[in-house]
């Protein structure tokens, strides 16, 4: 509390205690985390210098100049000290955060750092190294990975997860092999190895992974598995997948953990099948299908169905989707790519926006003001590039419908677009 306090205190003494405390040994890891994030509240610049100091350290500490110099790693000089601590600290800690902080947004000139990493001792630097690769899509790390891949000290799942994943992202014809086993048995390989297959499965694109996909999603009960296998499948977009996403949509019955698989499985029959899953996904679509289940559940399967239909051309089912968002109070932010109904949006996005667009446009003269404003907020989640004027559009067309569509540009589009708007069209923010 003292430290939350001291964030709101402007003085040069208060920023160089709160300094202080990444020096202090007898200073706990979440008291250090909140003086870091004050610190970066009250003076960016003294916590940038604090962490480059910090990280010259040769103990422990200097995780704390990491975490500090986190905030800033797109700073070239920052950037620079981090990829030089990849391959040079002596604590292998160290090494593998600072591998760590750049393993999802890697540099092109931290190639050869990541390569040097590569061979390091500690398994965590190597498994980093090997996932900052894949995301650089650099070919030339293929012969580095490929024999990571198979050297025996990376055998543990960790390693060979993040090697996986690498050679999928670079599509690597190779990867396969250890991808195709790991599916063959998956009760022999440890979970966390098995998720990332499944993962790596589809990044790769290799048709042959889909029999065993299939095959797993038939015998897992594990929510979390199902989730990764028909996200893999949508990837692979190969129709023989059709008979095993019919079959897991048989199990729909509760009591359930998640309905996730099964909005997702609804969506992708839409892409992937023929007219022989209409009446699946027309099923599917009435709300009596899953008396059974939670209503929340119930809605989100509903609309999870519509999307479907509307894959196979039947767009007109869109108004479900409308109607399940206004009963379930759904917002831009429900359905953008961080919100807990995202998949919803996924599938749209899947599907060509031009026949979707046109659809909502049709409904929107025959819904009520609340419905429209629903529709707005589900349009506004698209990636679609008329996204943004078909919510113009309809506010220019309906006067009555720009108070309610200036709060759903702001949340979508940003303060400055929805002022622009309400500038040009006579309303406010």
């Amino acid at each position: 509390r003292a430290v939350e306090t001291l964030r709101h205190i402007d003085d040069p003494r208060a920023q160089e205690r709160l300094s202080a405390l990444l020096d202090d040994p007898a200073a706990g890891a979440y008291l250090v985390y909140r003086a870091i994030r004050a610190l970066r509240w009250l003076n960016p610049l003294h916590l940038l210098e604090a962490g480059q100091r910090q990280v010259r350290r040769a103990d422990g500490l200097a995780s704390r100049g990491l975490e500090a110099l986190r905030h800033f790693h797109d700073d070239p000089q920052v950037a620079a000290l981090l990829t030089t601590l990849m391959t040079t600290h002596p604590l292998v800690e160290v090494r593998a955060e600072a591998v760590n902080i750049y393993r999802l947004r890697p540099r092109p000139e931290q190639f050869e750092a990541f390569m040097a990493a590569l061979t390091d001792d500690g398994v965590s630097v190597r498994a980093n190294a090997a996932w900052a690769l894949g995301e650089l899509g650099d070919a030339r790390a293929l012969p580095a990975l490929l024999s990571g891949l198979e050297a025996e000290e990376n055998a543990g799942w960790y390693a060979q997860s993040s090697f996986i994943r690498a050679l999928a992202k670079l599509r690597a014809p190779q990867a396969a092999d250890a991808i195709l086993r790991s599916l063959a048995d998956p009760d022999a390989i440890n979970i966390n190895l098995l998720n990332h297959a499944i993962i790596g499965a589809g990044e790769l694109g290799d048709p042959r992974a889909v029999e065993p996909l299939a095959q797993l999603m038939a015998t897992t009960t594990d929510p979390d598995l199902l989730v990764f296998i028909v996200e893999a499948l949508g990837r692979l977009a190969d129709p023989r997948a059709v008979p095993a996403l019919a079959q897991l949509l048989d199990r729909l019955t509760p009591p359930l953990e998640w309905t996730r698989p099964f909005e997702d499985a609804l969506m992708l029959l839409g892409r992937l099948g023929d007219d022989s899953v209409r009446p699946v996904l027309a099923r599917h679509l009435e709300e009596q299908s899953f008396a059974a289940l939670d209503r929340e559940d119930r809605l989100a399967l509903q609309a999870a169905a519509a999307v479907g239909l509307a894959g196979l051309g039947e767009v007109h089912h869109l108004r479900t989707l409308v109607d399940v968002a206004e009963a379930l109070g759904w917002r831009f932010a429900n359905l953008d790519e961080e919100g807990p109904y995202w998949n919803i949006t996924h599938g749209l996005n899947a599907l060509d926006a031009e026949p979707l667009l046109a659809a909502f446009g049709a409904l929107l003269p025959e819904l009520s003001p609340a419905l429209r404003v629903r529709t707005l907020h589900i349009v506004s989640a698209l990636a679609a590039e008329g996204a943004f004027a078909f919510v113009v559009h309809a506010a220019r067309a309906d006067p009555a419908l720009l108070p309610g569509a200036l709060p759903v540009l702001e949340e979508a589009f940003g303060t400055a677009a929805a002022s622009a708007v309400a500038d040009h069209l006579g309303g406010s923010l």
